[in-house]
């Protein structure tokens, strides 16, 4: 077998690598993570914890006029995004907030894997 010929063995077996670790890694597992953390979540306590006892107190403050530090651990950017959704009610903001995380995240992966589709194609003129 000469070299070129185990070149493209190579480069055969990489895309057939990545033709089944993509999917995987870009929607099973992510899918597979998120279902798990909220079972868990629903299961063991409130749904929405650290946003109801954390973020949505310290953002209806910041929205009041008060200065939520030193009482929060959040950084201002959190506080700005918790402050959207604190005119709902305690747990209408948790749902609401943990769809937005949601659909984050799959907007991320989307554009994830996009980045990735379009790097592995070669550049023709």
């Amino acid at each position: 077998m000469t070299a070129v010929q185990r070149a493209a063995r190579r480069a055969r077996t990489i895309a057939t690598v990545v033709r089944v670790v993509e999917p995987f890694a870009f929607a099973a597992l992510p899918i597979a993570a998120i279902v798990g953390m909220y079972v868990v979540a629903l299961a063991d306590g409130p749904f929405a914890l650290d946003f109801r006892n954390e973020l949505y107190p310290n953002a209806r403050s910041l929205m009041q006029g008060d200065n939520p530090y030193p009482a929060t651990i959040w950084p201002p950017f959190a506080l700005a995004i918790a402050a959207v959704f604190s005119g709902l009610p305690s747990v209408a903001a948790g749902l609401a907030f943990t769809l937005g995380g949601i659909v984050s995240m799959a907007a991320a992966l989307r554009l994830a894997r996009r980045a990735r589709s379009t790097r592995a194609k070669p550049f023709r003129r």
